[in-house]
C-alpha cells in the first residue's frame, strides 16, 4: 500500500498538467497558410520591386537578374523553374518585352508596370 501523500501528489500533478495543456490549446499557434511556389515567388518579387526607387522600377530586368536579386530558390534545385518565375512576374504586374538589338540577341526582358505608366 502506498503512502497517502504520494497519491495526492500525483493527483495534483496530473491536474496541473491538464490545466497547462488546456492553456496551450486555448492559445493555438497561428496556422501557416500553404501556398504554391508561384504565390511565394510573386510575394517576394512584389516586396522587392516596391523597395526600389522609381528609376530602378522602370528599368528592364532579365529573368536571371530577377532570380538572383530577389533570391528565389527552387523546391528541389538551386534555381526555380523559369515558367513559374514568369507566371509570378505576370501576377506581380510585370510586362514581357523583347530587345531586338544585336548585342542583346533578341533577349526577353521584364518591365514593371507602374501605376503612372501606360
Amino acid at each position: 500500500m502506498q503512502p497517502p501523500s504520494s497519491s495526492t501528489y500525483l493527483r495534483d500533478r496530473i491536474a496541473q498538467l491538464k490545466m497547462e495543456a488546456e492553456a496551450r490549446n486555448n492559445n493555438p499557434l497561428p496556422a501557416r497558410v500553404a501556398c504554391t511556389p508561384i504565390e511565394e515567388y510573386c510575394h517576394k518579387i512584389t516586396i522587392w520591386i516596391h523597395t526600389l526607387p522609381p528609376s530602378q522600377q522602370e528599368r528592364k530586368y532579365s529573368i536571371e537578374e530577377i532570380i538572383s536579386l530577389v533570391g528565389l530558390k527552387g523546391q528541389t534545385t538551386e534555381l526555380p523553374a523559369l515558367s513559374d518565375v514568369a507566371t509570378a512576374l505576370r501576377l506581380a504586374k510585370f510586362m514581357q518585352v523583347r530587345s531586338w538589338k544585336k548585342a542583346d540577341r533578341s533577349k526577353r526582358f521584364w518591365v514593371f508596370k507602374t501605376p503612372l505608366s501606360k
